[in-house]
C-alpha cells in the first residue's frame, strides 16, 4: 500500500472530514474519497463511519482504529529509515528558511536546532523576515521554506498548518480577580495590544468581532510590538495582554499567570510554506517532513502543538 494513502487516511481523521483533508492536502474531495475507498477495498473492511446527526462528523470503526495505529507507525518507521539513509548521504543542496518574528522567537529555533542534530549533514540557514516580505522571498527564490503565522492566500504557494499556537490572555500574578473572567470584565481591564498590522492583532480583532465586541470598546492603555514586549509590560503590572501560548512555554517571568476568558478563544496556527512549482529537493523535503512530525516537539512544549 502506498504511503500517500496512509497520509490521506490519517489526515481524514485529523481533519474530521473528507473536505477538510482535501483542503489540507491540496487535493480534490473526490480524490480523497477514492483513496479511502481504495484502502477499505484492499483491507475488505470499513474503516470510517459518519457520526449520526452530524453533517461532517467522522469516527473510526474498530478496524479503522487498528489501521490508524498501523499507519502512524509505518510513517514514523519510514521517516526513521529516511533519516538513517540521509545520515549516509554526502551531499545535500543548501536551502534557506525564512521565519517571521513571532514563530522565530520560540518555535523556529527549537525546530531548526533539533533538525540540525537529526541531520547534521544537511546545510541550511535561517533568516528573519517580516510578514509583508516573507512570501515575496519565496517567489523570488531567496528562500525555499517560510514559517509564518499568516495563512497564505496565493495559489502558487503550497502550505500546511504544522503547529497549533493559540493566544492566551496573561496578567500579573498579584492581580486579584476570579478566574475565568467574562468578556465584559475584560472590557474594563487595562489592555496592552499589538499594532493593527500584526497577524496576532488581526486574529484578536477577528475573534472579538465574532463575539460582537469591537476593539474600540476595549480599555486599551498601551500598544507594543511583539510578544516579548507584552510579556515585559505585563510583568511590570502595566495591564493584561494576549501572547502566543508557545511563548509561555519559555516564559521566565514568575510574576505572570494565564487568565482564561469564558467562551472566548483566539485560535492560531503556524504554517510551513513553499513555492508550488519549485522542485521538492531532498533537503527541503526532509525539513518539511520533520517539521510535520512530533519528534522535535517532545519535552519542549507544555501543551499539544500538533494540528488536529
Amino acid at each position: 500500500m502506498r504511503l500517500e494513502l496512509l497520509k490521506i487516511y490519517l489526515c481524514i481523521l485529523e481533519s474530521g472530514s473528507l473536505a477538510g483533508a482535501a483542503r489540507r492536502l491540496h487535493l480534490t474531495q473526490p480524490t480523497v474519497s477514492m483513496s479511502l475507498a481504495s484502502i477499505e477495498e484492499t483491507l475488505g473492511q470499513r474503516l470510517i463511519v459518519r457520526t449520526k446527526g452530524q453533517r461532517q462528523g467522522l469516527e473510526t470503526t474498530p478496524a479503522g482504529a487498528v489501521f490508524a495505529a498501523f499507519a502512524r507507525k509505518a510513517l514514523e518507521d519510514y521517516r526513521l529509515m529516511r533519516a538513517e539513509i540521509a545520515s549516509e548521504q554526502l551531499h545535500y543542496e543548501p536551502f534557506c528558511v525564512a521565519t517571521t518574528p513571532s514563530p522565530g522567537s520560540v518555535i523556529t529555533p527549537i525546530l531548526t536546532n533539533s533538525f540540525r542534530k537529526a541531520y547534521p549533514n544537511v546545510p541550511f540557514v535561517v533568516e528573519s523576515s517580516t510578514g509583508g516580505t516573507i512570501f515575496n522571498k519565496l517567489r523570488k527564490g531567496e528562500s525555499q521554506i517560510a514559517i509564518t503565522g499568516t495563512r497564505p492566500t496565493e495559489k502558487n504557494l503550497v502550505f500546511e498548518p504544522f503547529f497549533y499556537d493559540p493566544l492566551e490572555l496573561i496578567c500579573h500574578s498579584s492581580l486579584e480577580v476570579k478566574s475565568p473572567i467574562t468578556l465584559r470584565k475584560l472590557k474594563s481591564m487595562p489592555l496592552i495590544i499589538r499594532p493593527d498590522t500584526s497577524n496576532v492583532m488581526q486574529l484578536l480583532i477577528s475573534a472579538l468581532k465574532k463575539a460582537n465586541v469591537r476593539i474600540s470598546e476595549m480599555n486599551v492603555v498601551m500598544q507594543l510590538y511583539g510578544n516579548s514586549d507584552v510579556l515585559q509590560a505585563v510583568s511590570l503590572g502595566s495591564g493584561v495582554g494576549f501572547v502566543t501560548r508557545s511563548v509561555l512555554s519559555s516564559n521566565q517571568y514568575s510574576s505572570i499567570k494565564v487568565l482564561p476568558v469564558k467562551h472566548f478563544q483566539v485560535t492560531r496556527y503556524i504554517y510551513i510554506v513553499r513555492k508550488k512549482e519549485t522542485p521538492f529537493r531532498d533537503s527541503v523535503r526532509l525539513f518539511w517532513d520533520y517539521a510535520m512530525s512530533a519528534q522535535w516537539r517532545e519535552n519542549n512544549y507544555f501543551y499539544n502543538t500538533m494540528v488536529s
